[in-house]
């Protein structure tokens, strides 16, 4: 099996304990791999619920790694910036449904991909891989879904 498959209560659980553990003191041990999947798996709202999601932006406030918080960051407005995108290519498809003509060719979104994939050198280039063809399934209300997470995440963590 792969082990890389957490349980998402597991994960919730983790930051339950984690608030706990900030509010009264109790028990809590920090956990890598846990902390990870959160990260890998925060805009998925069938792994990370929207309460877990809540907790977890708490959780991200207190990282003490900049590196790591950075690299949210940045994710976070690629993800964004991606939604704004395909919102405009939305709006370019209805004009030309209208018959008016639009000037897309000129946004070229192939070369978009590759400034974003050369603005972010440490990506993991198969997480990548995996993030397109996940986004590409994603019908427009869960697109916007990712939007208002990536917002969240880009208005409550400031490096």
């Amino acid at each position: 099996g792969n082990k890389h498959i957490k349980d998402p209560s597991e994960a919730a659980m983790y930051l339950k304990l984690w608030q706990q553990h900030k509010k009264h003191g109790t028990d809590w041990k920090f956990n890598k791999n846990t902390q990870s999947w959160l990260i890998r798996h925060m805009y998925e709202a069938d792994k990370v619920a929207k309460a877990t999601f809540g907790l977890l932006l708490e959780y991200l406030l207190g990282l003490d790694g900049d590196v790591t918080k950075k690299r949210i960051r940045s994710d976070a407005t690629r993800r964004a910036q991606r939604y704004k995108e395909y919102e405009k290519s939305k709006e370019g498809e209805a004009e030309t449904a209208n018959g008016s003509e639009t000037k897309d060719e000129e946004s070229g979104s192939s070369t978009k991909a590759t400034q974003d994939a050369d603005k972010n050198p440490n990506n993991d280039a198969d997480v990548d891989e995996d993030d397109a063809s996940r986004w590409k399934k994603l019908d427009g209300h869960d697109k916007r879904k990712e939007y208002k997470r990536a917002r969240k995440i880009l208005d409550s963590i400031t490096t």
